[in-house]
């Protein structure tokens, strides 16, 4: 089984290169990073990487927006250039990680428990509406415009609340529709990939999603979970704070320690590792523990 890194980058480099260096795996591993056209590391980023044979960079960035259905595309440019990479693979692991994550397990552990239950799509999700998401439980975001990579997001929230007032719908959504959603990060097999592929040579999937509220939460389990053919574990395998604050998710420190090693999780985030570099240490030095 092989292994294929999804690195969406914008800070950090240094960072990003012990990430790099804690996952590269025997000839089973490969990364495949897109760093958003707005950050200026590249040039930094491939001199401490220096020249690896298993390490590519997406040449057409997208200026990634946060909340915006640039995140999509940024993913799934990684996701075509990883899947052109392993497309005569049979059993690929794809994993959509940030540049501020970090393994918890050695790489032996994480491609041993893969192998163990392969065939299983790894993505944490909730039906929708779900009273854990503001905006009606998530359906807002759908429903009504938001102009995530246009405007600022207090003027696209002032947009919204003139929508509900006058009562306007997105066009795209659908009072029929399932919707799912949950966390950005997901571990899903190569068929899966293909699967998602596929369905998005068709721009109708991604334009309906393109005036939505963070689509990267469910534009991908729209696709996943509506299929019904895959074999889905509600578990994205990544330690992730959103209760404890001050900022959601919370930036990992010393402190969480405890409750890293008592998961079960194969990834943590968010780490920085210029703020916290004793808890990349710790990570680096307990990993296979």
């Amino acid at each position: 089984m092989k292994n294929a890194y999804l690195i969406l980058a914008h800070t950090n480099p240094e960072q990003i290169k012990l990430l790099i260096d804690n996952l590269d795996y025997l000839q089973s591993t490969a990364f495949f990073i897109h760093i958003d056209a707005k950050s200026k590391i590249e040039k930094k980023l491939r001199t401490y990487l220096g020249k690896r044979s298993n390490v590519f960079f997406v040449a057409d960035r997208i200026k990634v927006c946060w909340g915006g259905v640039s995140i999509v595309e940024a993913t799934l440019k990684l996701l075509r250039m990883a899947y052109e990479y392993h497309k005569k693979d049979t059993k690929v692991y794809f994993h959509l990680i940030s540049g501020m994550d970090f393994p918890l397990k050695s790489n032996v552990h994480i491609n041993d428990s893969l192998v163990e239950d392969y065939g299983v799509q790894y993505i944490e999700y909730n039906r929708l509406p779900y009273k854990g998401w503001s905006n009606n439980g998530g359906i807002d975001r759908i429903k009504y415009y938001w102009l995530m990579d246009d405007l600022e997001q207090k003027e696209t929230y002032k947009l919204y609340v003139i929508q509900k007032e006058l009562g306007m719908v997105n066009r795209n959504y659908s009072k029929t529709l399932p919707y799912y959603g949950g966390s950005q990060w997901w571990s899903i097999t190569i068929d899966c990939a293909r699967y998602v592929l596929y369905k998005t040579k068709n721009r109708r999937f991604i334009d309906m999603f393109k005036l939505t509220y963070c689509p990267d939460e469910f534009f991908f389990y729209f696709l996943i979970i509506r299929s019904g053919k895959f074999n889905i574990v509600n578990n994205n395998l990544r330690y992730i704070d959103w209760v404890s604050g001050p900022t959601y998710p919370k930036m990992l420190n010393m402190s969480d320690v405890n409750k890293i090693k008592l998961s079960d999780c194969l990834f943590a985030r968010k780490i920085n590792a210029r703020n916290t570099p004793e808890l990349v240490e710790y990570l680096i030095n307990k990993i296979g523990d």
